[in-house]
């Protein structure tokens, strides 16, 4: 098809030859390569972010958890249900979690 297609060009001027013949698909993957490049990065990227976030989650859950281990079984002790110890830690564990996103979130001022 690309000789037929030069012959046709040639035909049409002499002077012009085409360089290269290249479909339209391939000339639309050529022009968004380096956006999807850059989405791919920043999806990546996003995923780490997001990752690291649960794991420091994770360790603040599991050290308040651990500093409050004598109220919790003094609470269990006196009567709480297990409901209520598993209300009583996400409670807290949201808490430190508004206040750390209020933190990050709040515009700085000079």
């Amino acid at each position: 098809m690309a000789a037929a297609i030069a012959r046709e060009v040639h035909a049409l001027d002499p002077s012009v030859a085409p360089y290269e013949l290249i479909t339209m698909q391939e000339q639309l993957e050529r022009s968004t390569s380096p956006q999807r490049v850059a989405v791919t990065l920043v999806g990546v990227l996003g995923g780490l972010a997001l990752l690291l976030a649960a794991i420091g989650l994770y360790g603040v859950m599991s050290y308040t958890v651990s500093q409050s281990t004598r109220e919790l079984g003094l609470r269990m002790a006196l009567g709480a249900g297990s409901s209520n110890l598993l209300h009583l830690v996400l409670s807290r564990g949201l808490a430190l979690t508004g206040a750390g996103s209020c933190s990050a979130l709040a515009p700085r001022c000079c």
